[in-house]
């Protein structure tokens, strides 16, 4: 039986299937649970998965984080729009010395939650999954797994990842979960903007999902104009990705199974978007470096717009 304790806020697709394989690894996992409570007390989490399925018919959830126990590693896997709620959160679940592990998307989360976090160590994590919550309790994996971690730093400077964050990575490991280390989080994070926003933004705008958007050359050709955006804003803010990022984007995209962007998922289920962490900080970052972004500009203006016609 693995000794590190973890405790994971959210059971989504993120939340639940990678709470589910540390589980299944023999770690002991707590979950803390808002709409599913329920289901998930009584009938336990299930991953449907190309790679074999995992079926815990009984796990630790709770309702309510002043009962959980404290955990050594506390993974925040909700949306960013619900980000309000960890000050009164994370004081309750992260042991003394404990790490805080952020895996969202989009810029600008970890400042606040090392804030509601402090003193713990925070740790910005990256998933690459194709996984969708298709009922109380239950995901579906479709592909990917992959999880980049790299030092949050007060002041956004790169940080070799420490042994602590090694030792953290070889648990993910040992759940069947890959793991890569860096030592630039503010890079890492511009780097998946180059997939994020034109794939989650534009399968929105056009009601199509992946497969549909790398077959169409239109639709192609605005992915990789706002791509190049994205790469030369990213630079204007002093992260320089390689230029061939985008194509090798494009060409995973094609490779696998067609499906939605979790942005287009939650649009079309009526939840909030994470328009802000995606859009909005990335544009403002931009804008501060003088760099304009007319095209994510234009996109997220529209986002916001069918958002809020949506209601």
């Amino acid at each position: 039986m693995a000794s590190r304790t973890f405790a994971i806020i959210g059971t989504g697709a993120v939340g639940g299937y990678y709470g589910a394989r540390l589980a299944q690894a023999g770690f002991d996992v707590s979950f803390l649970v808002r709409s599913d409570l329920e289901h998930v007390r009584r009938h336990g989490l299930r991953v449907l998965s190309p790679e074999g399925d995992v079926v815990l018919p009984e796990v630790q959830v709770y309702g309510d984080a002043a009962a959980m126990p404290r955990a050594d590693v506390v993974i925040v896997a909700i949306k960013a729009t619900a980000n309000g709620a960890l000050p009164a959160i994370l004081p309750h679940l992260v042991r003394p010395g404990g790490t805080v592990v952020v895996l969202q998307n989009g810029l600008g989360a970890e400042d606040a939650i090392a804030a509601a976090a402090h003193p713990a160590r925070v740790v910005g994590g990256l998933a690459f999954l194709c996984a969708t919550r298709i009922a109380p309790g239950t995901i579906r994996h479709v592909a990917d797994r992959l999880i980049d971690l790299a030092p949050w730093t007060p002041d956004g400077a790169p940080a070799p990842p420490d042994p602590p964050l090694h030792q953290l990575a070889a648990d993910f490991e040992q759940a069947g979960i890959p793991v890569r280390l860096l030592d630039n989080l503010a890079l890492a994070r511009w780097r998946k903007l180059v997939w994020n926003i034109p794939f989650g933004g534009l399968c929105i705008a056009l009601d199509a999902d992946t497969r549909q958007i790398v077959d169409d050359p239109d639709a192609l050709a605005m992915v990789r104009a706002v791509m190049s955006e994205v790469v030369a804003a990213a630079a204007a803010c002093g992260q320089s990705i390689d230029p061939g990022v985008p194509d090798d984007m494009i060409d995973a995209t094609r490779a696998l199974p067609a499906f939605q962007p979790s942005l287009k998922v939650d649009f079309d289920a009526g939840a909030a978007l994470e328009l802000d962490a995606l859009f909005g900080n990335p544009l403002r970052a931009a804008q501060r470096a003088g760099h304009p972004a007319p095209r994510i500009e234009q996109l997220h203006r529209q986002l916001q717009f069918l958002e809020r016609s949506r209601r």
